[in-house]
């Protein structure tokens, strides 16, 4: 099953970033926004994993997040990836909390990689809102991401880190809980 480890949002911030995903369909750019109900930070991405590797995978998120206590995460400011020169996702950034969710995936990211998984050394904290197809009028939208780099979309307390299983539809992916780590 296709599988990722990931933070959740609180839905007050997941409604600030709903309102600035509509601004960014102005026709601006052709794009697919990630659904609300979607919206997540992901710490890594395991791809593929065989089902009977779940409970090596479980314990090593249990030793990934040993000793890592809850925190607060502000959802701060917007950019794009790669380059303003050649957008392929608008993403929204983390402010207070960057270190701690930083230091959590690479927490997460030695241990998971003690299995074989690859490890990311380049890991940014951010959290995908839209997929860019092609940019029709590049300075209006890159305007309209820089407008949304002084957005404060909110705080949040993290208290869980989240496996989930990722189901691949027509309509867009459907995640699903597999297990649930408590920090602290």
């Amino acid at each position: 099953m296709r599988t990722f480890v990931a933070l959740e949002i609180s839905e007050e911030v997941r409604e600030r970033l709903e309102r600035f995903q509509r601004k960014l369909l102005r026709g601006w750019a052709s794009l697919k926004l990630v659904e609300p109900e979607n919206l997540h930070l992901t710490l890594k991405f395991l791809g593929e994993v065989e089902e009977g590797r779940l409970g090596e995978v479980e314990e090593a998120l249990r030793r990934g997040c040993s000793g890592v206590f809850p925190f607060t995460m502000e959802v701060k400011g917007t950019g794009v990836f790669p380059s303003p020169q050649y957008v392929r996702v608008v993403w929204a950034g983390v402010g207070e909390g960057w270190e701690k969710v930083s230091s959590l995936q690479r927490g997460v990211d030695r241990e998971l990689g003690r299995l074989g998984f690859p490890r990311d050394p380049e890991f940014v904290p951010h959290l995908t809102l839209a997929r860019v197809k092609n940019v029709k009028n590049r300075g209006e939208f890159l305007r309209a991401v820089e407008e949304g780099g002084k957005e404060e979309f909110g705080r949040m307390e993290v208290r869980e880190v989240h496996l989930k299983k990722s189901v691949l539809t027509p309509r867009g992916p459907i995640y699903e809980d597999l297990r649930t780590f408590s920090l602290g």
